[in-house]
Formats: structure tokens, sequence, C-alpha cells
């Protein structure tokens, strides 16, 4: 098994592709919107994050009562993890959920990249909560009534 390999495996299993919704009144929709990667696991068995760390380079090492993990929000880290998953990615990792997950989160990313009207960042959120519901407790049309407020 290459390293590659074990890494998407840890990917599949405890990796998670997500967004970050915040409202932010100086941003052009009243939200920043940033995509993120993180994985975590018991603090226990560090050495799996740092396995991750040490591949990529980079990621920000998070300790929690009970675990450890590595976060990833840097747009240039982002467009990294994006390269090193495109080309790594294996036919096994592409028929696991996580794999689907991370295809709507590139997705996602994409429109973020290239939002320009409120309708594109109405999506943007509509997708997010579809992949997540880790969007600060605020239901879409909360986020959606926060995008078209003056």
């Amino acid at each position: 098994m290459s390293s590659s390999d074990f890494i998407l495996g840890l990917i599949a299993g405890e990796g998670c592709f997500y967004v970050e919704l915040n409202k932010n009144k100086r941003m052009s929709h009243n939200i920043y919107a940033r995509p993120a990667f993180s994985l975590g696991v018991k603090v226990d068995d560090p050495d799996m994050v740092h396995i991750l760390e040490e591949e990529f380079g980079f990621g920000e090492i998070v300790h929690r009562d009970n675990s450890i993990e590595i976060r990833v929000r840097k747009k240039e880290n982002i467009r990294y993890l994006i390269e090193w998953m495109d080309s790594n990615k294996t036919d096994l990792f592409t028929r696991t959920d996580k794999s689907r997950q991370y295809e709507d989160w590139k997705i996602i990313r994409n429109k973020i990249n290239n939002c320009e009207t409120d309708e594109d960042m109405e999506e943007i959120v509509t997708l997010t909560k579809s992949l997540s519901n880790s969007t600060h407790g605020k239901s879409k049309d909360d986020w959606h009534n926060l995008i078209r407020q003056d």
C-alpha cells in the first residue's frame, strides 16, 4: 500500500470537507464563505494527523479534550489539497461517500470563487446546507435573509 492510499483511506474514514459560513456585513453578500477540510482522531493516536501534516506541509493542528485534528482553510492550501486529491484518488476511493462529499465540496468552492450575485450566494448556502448542517445553527432561510439585508 502506498502512502497516498493510506492517506485516502484516512480521509475516507475520518476526514470532513465542509464550508464555513460567517455573517460579515463587510462582504458583498453579507456572508463570508470559506471551504475547509478537517480530519480528527482520538488524542492517543496523534500520528495519523501528523502524517497528513507531513504529506501536505501545511494545516493547523488543534488539540481538544479527547481528540487532535488538522484543519486546512487557507486558499492556497485548499488549492493544493484539491490538486493532491485529484491526482491521487483511486477507483476504490471514488466509491465512498467521502468522495461524493469531496466532489460536492469542490463544486461549492468553484461557485464561491465565481460568486457575483446574491442569487449565486444563495445557491452556495443551499449547497453548503446539503453538504453539512454545521452552519452555526442557522437555517437556509436565515442565511438567505441575511444575504438580502442592506
